[in-house]
This record gives structure tokens, C-alpha cells and sequence, in this order.
């Protein structure tokens, strides 16, 4: 699902927009221009670093604590976790 949520939106977004848009010019019987790939593959990627660089930054982990690595507890697996480092111990 992250996948399609940084990759496919962000690359294909920009394509299905300008598509639409030229089906209403067409409609309106305003003249039909070329396709801009070059604009298109640009916006897409840039829309696609900008996903990337916010999931990274939304997904950050704290630097400081002590890491607890997934466990089963009572038959129940309890994900990784990091936890608050003590006072006065690193």
C-alpha cells in the first residue's frame, strides 16, 4: 500500500489531471495541443521525492532510547518499539 501511496499517485497523478483536462477542451471544441511528456514525467517525479521525503520524515523513529525488539507475549506478537531512555543514562 505505501507503494502505491509515494510511487503510483504521485507518477500517474499528473497524467490522469492533464488527461481529463484535455477530455473537457475537447468537449468545449477548443483545439487539441500535444501531449508535454517531458512536463508530465517531471511533475510526477517531483510529486514522487515529495511523497518519499515526507513519509521518511512522518516515519522517523526516535534517536534517543532503548530498542525493544518484537516479541510474542501470550501468544500475541507486540511489535518493535523504542523506549525512553532513563535520566542520566545514554
Amino acid at each position: 500500500m505505501r507503494a502505491f501511496l509515494t510511487l503510483f499517485i504521485p507518477l500517474f497523478l499528473p497524467s490522469a489531471v492533464y488527461w481529463f483536462y484535455l477530455k473537457i477542451r475537447q468537449r468545449q471544441g477548443l483545439p487539441f495541443r500535444e501531449i508535454p511528456w517531458t512536463w508530465l514525467v517531471v511533475a510526477g517525479l517531483a510529486l514522487a521525492a515529495a511523497a518519499l521525503i515526507v513519509t521518511w520524515y512522518a516515519d522517523a523513529e526516535p534517536t534517543t532510547g532503548r530498542y525493544v525488539p518484537p516479541q510474542v507475549i501470550d501468544g500475541v506478537v507486540v511489535p518493535g518499539h523504542f523506549e525512553p531512555a532513563e535520566e542520566g543514562v545514554q
